[in-house]
């Protein structure tokens, strides 16, 4: 395909749409609020310490998911913090930025949880990235191919065809989940990224804050980033709260009414029984005094007769 084929199948750019970043899983924003795997996203230097500490503790992980759940005494999860540390980093900063290196991230990307946080924006770049649909596999495999026909191992991006096979699987490996890319596609982006790297796109706008958790609804979801767990899924409304609320009260309050009436009835029962007890005693000694009475009649009629 030409130079001029691939560049007229090429999406729509962001700066054509309502800038909005999209992300298919949780965001990294929100995913380091949670105090179980804590991390940060730093892409200066000062942040070089704790890439380098990252590294050494995701290196003494085994590769799998009970690696990356693994709690340790303090019920952290070590080696998924190390993992959010390296992957945030590696998706959101440039990659010589701190002096670290992050690919060891590829590694672990099956077996421990990815958080979304796009590429940081720089204005030097060539505008912003073109929109792609994460099920068409066909447009990103066109990339490829283009890609890997026509590139080398020290040579690129040389040509408008080039520069807009590799613009399209850029935004494939920002945008979409590593699941839905071809993984020849994926690849080939790290293969040729270097090389193509002064064409890289913005995925967001110059407004855009990696520390701000952003719920579904686009609103702030971590004001001044309070430390407090935010996960998928909208919010219940204020009246669904209230309405648990007063659902719970109600279950409480007629668990306590049903047992002070398992005691009131068991009180009733242990009276109504010491009640018949008594009439039963009472009724024996009236018997008995009955048979006394008659005893002494039997026996004053036949004195009576002897006389």
């Amino acid at each position: 395909m030409s130079a001029v084929g691939l560049v007229l199948l090429m999406p729509a750019s962001r700066a054509d749409v309502l800038m909005a970043w999209h992300s298919h899983g949780e965001s990294c924003a929100c995913a380091m609020q949670d105090p179980i795997h804590p991390f940060s996203i730093d892409c200066s230097e000062a942040g070089a310490p704790a890439l380098r500490a990252a590294e050494q503790t995701l290196l003494a992980c085994a590769p799998t998911a009970k690696a990356c759940a693994m709690l340790d005494e303090t019920g952290i999860q070590p080696c998924q913090s190390a993992f959010y540390t390296l992957q945030a980093y590696h998706d959101h900063c440039e990659h010589d930025e701190a002096g670290v290196e992050t690919h060891i991230v590829h590694e672990y990307e099956h077996a421990c949880h990815s958080c979304t946080v796009p590429r940081r924006y720089e204005s030097e770049r060539e505008g912003m990235c073109p929109l792609v649909d994460c099920d068409d596999k066909h447009l990103a495999l066109l990339a490829y191919h283009t890609l890997n026909a026509a590139c080398t191992a020290s040579k690129c991006c040389s040509t408008e065809d080039e520069v807009a096979a590799f613009l399209l699987l850029t935004s494939y490996h920002d945008e979409c989940d590593a699941s839905q890319i071809p993984s020849v596609a994926l690849v080939a982006w790290h293969s040729f990224e270097e090389l193509c790297e002064a064409h890289l796109c913005n995925m967001v706008d110059a407004s855009f804050d990696p520390l701000e958790c952003v719920a579904n609804d686009g609103t702030s979801a971590s004001a001044n980033h309070p430390f407090v767990q935010v996960r998928e899924g909208n919010a219940p409304p204020l009246w669904a709260d209230a309405l648990l609320g007063q659902g719970t009260w109600l279950i409480v309050m007629t668990g306590m009414l049903l047992v002070g009436l398992c005691l009131v009835g068991r009180d009733v029962r242990a009276i109504k029984k010491q009640a018949l007890s008594r009439v039963d005693t009472a009724l024996m000694f009236a018997k008995h005094e009955a048979r006394s009475v008659d005893a002494v009649q039997m026996y004053s009629a036949t004195e009576t007769g002897q006389v």
